[in-house]
């Protein structure tokens, strides 16, 4: 099975800031259609909302905290020769530490937006009216 390609983070983040108040203005337009006595599809599509957001925070969370254990560990390992001259560690952390966040910082937005990306675009697909 063929994976597909990841998009670049650009092309993610435009789709993300164009897709997001479609998806918010649609759900609005749900919600206070509803008036004080929603249906049960009314009542279901916000629960639904409410647990993609719950759990999109969740995921996007996770991952920017294995991203963070990952650059520790590179900075700890990096830093490993210099436990036997305990008077360089904390020069050889600080080099190590500025080497690695660009990359590591990069790493971690790209992983927090990832899940909430992949719901916004779901949701555009889901929640549009069909046209016949």
């Amino acid at each position: 099975v063929a994976t597909p390609m990841k998009k670049p983070f650009p092309v993610q983040s435009l789709e993300l800031a164009l897709s997001a108040p479609h998806v918010i203005s649609q759900r609005l337009g749900q919600l206070y259609s509803a008036g004080l006595s929603p249906s049960v599809a009314d009542c279901h599509e916000a629960t639904l909302m409410w647990t993609e957001k719950v759990i999109g925070f969740g995921e996007a969370w996770l991952a920017v905290s294995m991203e963070t254990v990952h650059f520790q560990q590179k900075v700890l390992a990096s830093t490993a020769g210099y436990w036997m001259m305990p008077w360089l560690l904390p020069q050889a952390t600080l080099h190590s530490s500025i080497a690695h966040i660009p990359a590591s910082g990069e790493k971690m937005l790209r992983k927090a937006m990832h899940p909430i990306h992949e719901k916004v675009v779901a949701n555009v697909v889901r929640l549009h009216p069909k046209q016949d």
